[in-house]
């Protein structure tokens, strides 16, 4: 990551639970400030999000000097004389060690009394703030004197998930193969309500039969006699398996009367079996985020706070958008399931869910109401669900 030029400047933030703003703001900044000083409540989530904060920060720029200001046992940050003392304790010894430097406060984040207290406390050159849904950071003086705003960077979306949970990316190795693109859309298209006869369909189906019940054979590889395989077009069956054989030659062959492919207990090939079972969709969901001109975002976050997996993270106009994408229900009796786990990433400022869901996702629900209930129950989540690359770009318009 480049690294901007420094002045000695110190800058000054509050930490809350959701600090999207405050790192908006300094990244904004057109010289990164020699030490940044965090503020905190002793609140435990306060403490554990400026402890993030502070790894994210030494860790993206190293050469910027991070300090977490003490924050005593029971600093509520909500009674006038304890702030008043704690500020005098422990803040202003640093500042009038350091006078002749610029000190500059940030007022997003923490409780109402404490930035007006801060802002009387100190002689500040610069008080800032980022207002929600603008793409400005505000800047005056203690004067008044109004000074010309700066504009806002956008954070890259996994720097601003890592101020929230501690997070890693994975990565399945069949997305480096150069025809993993053009056969996702080849499954995208076999789904579709016009191909039922699409060979795929027989494989997915296939696939769940071998990987997800609890009679499946054991093996790590499986022989399946053609005979027995029910399609209308053995010959557009085989071309089919061959096609999928070039993303991993080993996870899958077929000849004149035998197909074989992984078994469910089958480790080597995991990659070739977690991407033709649904990985895929992302697949094809990154190819449509980069051709729209998407050039930032994050995909196949694992977080741990929750545990769960975020397939696409980005950043629009200041607020993250999660993407969920699915290929079908696991259980049509569980649709529910999939709303919590969207939802469950709580604790992250402004959300926005989206839901992209395969062709074959609606096909798969056989109760139509079931079907009716779920998406109203998205709705009242604030879920938006997305079904075609046309509803994605519109999105993206919409959101630009």
């Amino acid at each position: 990551m480049k690294q901007p030029s420094h002045q000695v400047i110190n800058y000054v933030i509050i930490i809350s639970e959701h600090n999207l703003p405050n790192l908006t703001s300094v990244i904004s900044q057109p010289v990164l400030p020699k030490t940044l000083w965090l503020i905190h409540t002793s609140n435990l989530r306060f403490s554990e999000a400026a402890k993030r904060f502070k790894q994210v920060m030494n860790e993206d720029y190293p050469s910027l000097q991070v300090i977490i200001i003490t924050a005593t046992e029971g600093f509520s940050g909500e009674n006038f004389a304890e702030l008043n003392q704690w500020i005098n304790q422990y803040l202003t010894p640093h500042y009038q060690t350091h006078t002749d430097e610029k000190w500059i406060l940030n007022i997003n984040g923490g409780t109402k009394i404490i930035p007006i207290q801060l802002i009387k406390a100190l002689s500040w050159a610069e008080i800032h703030y980022k207002a929600m849904n603008q793409q400005t950071l505000q800047r005056w003086t203690l004067d008044d004197s109004v000074l010309p705003d700066y504009p806002l960077k956008a954070p890259l979306p996994l720097q601003a998930i890592r101020t929230y949970t501690p997070c890693f990316v994975t990565h399945n190795k069949i997305d480096l193969n150069p025809q993993a693109t053009a056969i996702a859309q080849k499954i995208w298209d076999a789904f579709l309500p016009e191909n039922p006869n699409h060979p795929h369909r027989v494989l997915a189906q296939l696939f769940k039969t071998l990987w997800h019940t609890s009679d499946a054979p054991v093996g790590k590889m499986l022989t399946i006699d053609l005979n027995t395989i029910q399609t209308n077009d053995l010959t557009a069956f085989k071309a089919w398996c061959k096609e999928l054989a070039e993303l991993d030659a080993q996870a899958i062959s077929v000849n004149e009367t035998q197909l074989t492919l992984p078994g469910k207990n089958n480790t080597k090939n995991k990659n070739w079996k977690k991407w033709v079972a649904g990985v895929w969709l992302e697949t094809l969901l990154a190819h449509w985020l980069t051709e729209a001109g998407v050039t930032h975002f994050a995909r196949s976050v694992e977080i741990r706070e929750p545990t769960r997996d975020l397939d696409f993270v980005l950043i629009k106009q200041g607020n993250l958008q999660l993407i969920e994408a699915k290929v079908e229900p696991v259980d049509e009796t569980k649709l529910k399931d999939i709303i919590r786990q969207i939802t469950s990433l709580v604790r992250a400022g402004k959300l926005e869910y989206y839901l992209f869901v395969s062709p074959l996702f609606d096909q798969s629900i056989t109760n139509q109401q079931r079907k009716e209930d779920f998406y109203e129950t998205c709705k009242q989540n604030h879920i938006t669900v997305l079904s075609s690359k046309q509803q994605l770009l519109a999105q993206l318009a919409k959101n630009a």
